[in-house]
Parts: structure tokens; C-alpha cells; sequence
């Protein structure tokens, strides 16, 4: 069960000349709902001594669907897994 969502929309910059946005943007879009997650939790992104910076260790994209320009979608996202120095997320 997918807890958080974000509602983004497909614009100029996430589009190729077709208008349609190419899998290397649906990473851009997880991002994004990550960020946001994590900042709803009370990550504070702006405090180096406190929390320092995330890394992206991996990622995975399963492209299932075709995304074009102005296209409003919701991006859900949960943590799978906490582990001692990573957590897993998933998104949908």
C-alpha cells in the first residue's frame, strides 16, 4: 500500500521532439516524489551537520506506460526496506 503520492506534470523540458517523455525522465519524476516524501517525514535537505546528503546507490525503471507532453500524472511512493545504512524505496 502506497501511503504518499505527488501530482506532477510532463513539460517541455521532459519530452523529446515527438513529445514524449523518454524512461531517463520517469528517474526525474521518482526523484522528485522522493524528495518530497522524505521531506513530508521531516528530512531536512537543507542541514549538512544534521542529515547529510542522500545517495542513489541503484535504481530500476520498468517502463509500462507512454507519458507525453502536458500529461498530469501521480507518482506514488513507500519505503520497502530499512536497513542499518539504506533504505529501499518503491515507486508507482
Amino acid at each position: 500500500m502506497f501511503h504518499f503520492s505527488v501530482e506532477l506534470t510532463v513539460g517541455e523540458q521532459d519530452v523529446n521532439y515527438r513529445n514524449h517523455a523518454s524512461v531517463n525522465k520517469y528517474l526525474v519524476f521518482f526523484n522528485k516524489a522522493r524528495i518530497a516524501y522524505l521531506a513530508a517525514l521531516g528530512y531536512d535537505f537543507d542541514s549538512e551537520t544534521i542529515n547529510p546528503g542522500l545517495i542513489v546507490a541503484e535504481s530500476h525503471c520498468y517502463y509500462k506506460k507512454e507519458l507525453g507532453l502536458g500529461a498530469v500524472i501521480t507518482v506514488k511512493c513507500r519505503i520497502r526496506e530499512i536497513n542499518q545504512k539504506s533504505i529501499v524505496m518503491e515507486f508507482f
